[in-house]
């Protein structure tokens, strides 16, 4: 019988929920170099800033919206994000 243990890397991830509305000007600044990152609340109220660039992927016509799930190290640094919705 193999017993299931959660790694220590997924143990001490930090978890974030949180929703972006970014309109095209929003992200037009990104692109002309004027603006580097997003300042936002999660859904527990903590203040999260990080950088433009990760949510990149995520540009549609309209900017980007939506909901998504940023996971952090125990130290506090990028691992993933995701879109959640």
């Amino acid at each position: 019988m193999t017993l299931w243990r959660p790694s220590t890397v997924q143990a001490d991830m930090k978890e974030y929920l949180f929703q972006v509305h970014l309109g095209v000007a929003d992200v037009l600044a990104y692109y002309q170099g004027r603006a580097r990152h997003v300042r936002t609340e999660d859904q527990n109220g903590r203040i999260l800033q990080f950088p433009m660039a990760k949510l990149q992927g995520y540009v549609t016509p309209d900017g980007i919206s939506g909901s998504f799930r940023m996971r952090c190290d125990d130290e506090g640094r990028f691992v993933s994000m995701e879109r959640i919705s």
